[in-house]
């Protein structure tokens, strides 16, 4: 699946307008807000919870390079996405991560739950259904930099590297 259609190139970007600036304006984007919990280096990733959310832009009539769009409605899928993920027997969580979130091995939710690739198939079939082809999702991760995206990196690109690989094994 990919998260991004392959289009035609897009048009000029207006002065002062985000790159996204044409799939907002053709209602052609897709916010996906994400959040992983971590248990450690060795543990990866022990949840991953995200929601949809939709721009609608309100457009002036006038087609001016000083008019402004103005946000017409924010809308969320009632649907979201939350599933913890079991990384196996014997995985040390470090003390740190544990303090952040209160996730341990012995929780319930995570002796429970499937392995990091059921859980990430079952992310993709999610954003898969409710999104539509012609849509470019748009990831979004508070404080995603030191943390969700390197783990997101690694599930996406790096599948056979030594530090995923442990993880998903």
């Amino acid at each position: 699946m990919l998260l991004t259609p392959q289009t035609p190139d897009p048009p000029p970007r207006p002065r002062g307008r985000s790159e996204a600036h044409h799939l907002l304006c053709s209602e052609k984007a897709v916010f996906i807000s994400f959040d992983t919990e971590i248990g450690g280096e060795y543990a990866g990733i022990i949840q991953l919870s995200a929601e949809l959310s939709r721009l609608y832009i309100e457009r002036p009539y006038k087609k001016s390079i000083y008019s402004k769009d103005t946000l017409e409605e924010v809308y969320r899928e009632p649907e979201t996405f939350n599933k913890y993920v079991n990384p196996g027997r014997g995985v040390h969580f470090e003390e740190h991560c544990v303090a952040v979130h209160g996730l341990h091995p012995s929780d319930p939710r995570i002796t429970g739950a499937d392995k990091l690739t059921v859980v990430w198939a079952q992310f993709c079939e999610w954003i898969e259904r409710n999104t539509s082809p012609d849509e470019v999702a748009i990831l979004v991760a508070y404080n995603g930099e030191n943390c969700d995206m390197k783990w997101l990196w690694m599930i996406t690109q790096a599948p056979f590297s030594p530090n995923f690989s442990c993880i998903v094994a």
